[in-house]
């Protein structure tokens, strides 16, 4: 089962950010968890909610430069360790498979 996620998104191009809440999926074996303590929304972000470079994804929470703490690894992953940093940087594209809610260039993992 999933858990419940609070973040704040643009439903639709150009809208205003909102508050929103979504289920995200259980860690799989190739996913990593963190726990995002800091997130920046660059000009890229911005680029994405208004949907300037075409195929942008709605709901969309923005924010792709992340840092955290690593709270959960899937069987499957070797360069993450639980308790470690979790840094997700410009266009990692570390996209989430959040039952259709997507994440500008990044996801919280």
């Amino acid at each position: 089962m999933g858990t419940t996620i609070k973040g704040y998104a643009a439903l639709e191009a150009g809208a205003t950010l909102e508050p929103f809440s979504f289920e995200r999926r259980p860690v799989g074996a190739d996913d990593v968890l963190i726990r995002i303590g800091y997130c920046g929304v660059c000009h890229s972000d911005i680029h994405q909610v208004r949907n300037e470079w075409g195929g942008s994804i709605f709901p969309m929470v923005p924010g792709h430069e992340i840092v955290g703490t690593v709270t959960k690894i899937g069987t499957g992953v070797k360069k993450f360790r639980e308790g470690g940093d979790g840094r997700g940087g410009v266009f990692c594209r570390l996209v989430s498979r959040l039952s259709g809610v997507h994440s500008g260039i990044g996801a919280i993992l």
